[in-house]
């Protein structure tokens, strides 16, 4: 069991487990609320296929105590979770499509390589890897990105706290990222002679 006491009701609309091996281990975790922290009620399960990220978007729900329950494995196993994340779920008035680039294996491989002297492949070995992502968003409603939520998160990110990332999590369920800032920081401008925004983000990802 991972447990949270906010103390007192706070109302949110995301959690979501990242650096974890559940998939692994063949288990499931389920998503609770509580009032007093004795009676649980449960919101959504998930008994995932792989490690990847999950994800458990809801509607907006006040609570002061939140938990992940975790079930399906011997009371023995190792059972890791590196990130449980709680916070609000910002969705975008407009998609992205062409020319963003999903991650679907690690765009960021650095190798090194041996050959011979006349140039042919011995071998190369992985040094590094990782990925990242850089989403560009036009024609924004200026109404959205001075709003509450978007400032809290644009705030938030430009100082290097994490997120959750989906471009379509609809259609793309496995393309859910644990992310962090990476480059500039997210600088809306004015785009055109219509009252629009538009902005950047770059991000790195976690690959586990």
């Amino acid at each position: 069991v991972m447990q949270f006491d906010f103390g007192a009701a706070q109302g949110l609309t995301f959690a979501g487990l990242a650096a974890h091996n559940l998939g692994t281990l063949g288990g499931s975790v389920a998503f609770q609320t509580s009032a007093d922290g004795l009676a649980w009620s449960p919101l959504l399960t998930n008994a995932p296929a792989d490690d990847l990220p999950i994800a458990f978007r809801f509607t907006f729900i006040e609570a002061r105590y939140w938990r992940f329950l975790f079930s399906g494995m011997s009371e023995d196993a190792p059972l890791a979770v590196g990130v449980a994340f709680l916070g609000d779920d910002v969705t975008m008035p407009r998609r992205t499509y062409q020319g963003f680039r999903p991650v679907i294996t690690p765009t960021n491989v650095k190798l090194q390589s041996d050959v011979t002297v006349g140039g042919n492949l011995v071998g190369s070995s992985v040094v590094q890897e990782g990925a990242s992502l850089q989403l560009q968003l036009e024609y924004i409603d200026p109404a959205f990105l001075r709003g509450a939520t978007w400032k809290e998160f644009q705030t938030q990110f430009n100082r290097g706290r994490p997120a959750f990332f989906a471009w379509r999590p609809g259609k793309y369920p496995e393309d859910i990222h644990y992310i962090w800032r990476d480059g500039q920081v997210i600088a809306p401008d004015n785009t055109g002679p219509r009252d629009f925004m538009s902005f950047s983000l770059s991000a790195r990802v976690y690959d586990g």
